[in-house]
């Protein structure tokens, strides 16, 4: 599994976004920092948006961006890792003859 933290276009969300390899699917989690610092100990955050948690929900990084759109836009450089970071689930290891 990967994992990316980034700021969003608001100064107080936080975006966290990777590829989980078990579920064949890109994340995206976004939280306000608000809630994060200043909430009640006892209550647990809840996140303005969580995305790719079922089995093949996201599967491009272009689909990652446009879920992610009202928070924020991937960098090209986060997008090529995140395409790294999949690009590795479909290779073989080769075996020795």
């Amino acid at each position: 599994m990967s994992r990316y933290e980034l700021r969003g276009r608001e100064p107080y969300t936080v975006v966290v976004v990777g590829w989980d390899r078990p579920l064949s699917s890109f994340f995206a989690q976004v939280w306000d920092e608000r809630d994060l610092e200043f909430g009640n100990p006892d209550d647990e955050p809840e996140p303005l948006l969580w995305a790719g948690c079922r089995a093949g929900e996201i599967r491009t990084v272009e689909h990652l961006d446009r879920v992610l759109s009202p928070y924020t836009s991937l960098s090209e450089e986060i997008r090529e890792r995140l395409s790294r970071d999949r690009g590795g689930v479909n290779r073989t290891a080769s075996r020795p003859e």
